[in-house]
């Protein structure tokens, strides 16, 4: 895709995070429920950490220039229900990572037009502390 992009051209990713909280209550139990829609929507082939989405963008000559946060609580997901049985101890323990409530959605640029890319373990942890859903 990166050949494609005119000069102000931007590709905008939307993928699924799946160290969200709602998706490690569902590991816990020992159980990975594909769906019609969400997270694990049946469709998705692939799912990724902040760590992988940094790595796959790199791996394509990309760099990150915005991060579009959706954020939603476990109780606020399809997998509320799996979520009020787990232990309030291990519902803690899970609460505690700042990055684990995100869905991710990026926008990104060819990494040589790029002077500032975003890095997404501080934009998350800025976007939580703030109102703006936007962060480049």
């Amino acid at each position: 895709m990166k050949e494609l992009l005119n000069e102000a051209g931007t590709i905008v990713l939307s993928l699924p995070h799946a160290a969200h909280s709602a998706i490690l209550s569902c590991l816990f139990e020992e159980d990975f429920p594909y769906g019609e829609w969400g997270l694990l929507d049946k469709t998705h082939i692939r799912f990724f950490g902040l760590h992988n989405i940094h790595a796959l963008h790199a791996s394509a000559g990309l760099a990150i220039t915005a991060a579009r946060f959706v954020m939603r609580r476990p109780e606020e997901t399809e997998f509320a229900e799996r979520w009020s049985r787990l232990p309030v101890e291990i519902q803690a323990a899970l609460s505690s990572n700042p990055h684990g409530h995100i869905y991710q959605v990026t926008s990104a640029r060819p990494v040589e037009k790029v002077s500032a890319p975003v890095n997404l373990f501080e934009a998350s942890i800025r976007w939580n502390a703030s109102s703006h859903a936007v962060l480049s």
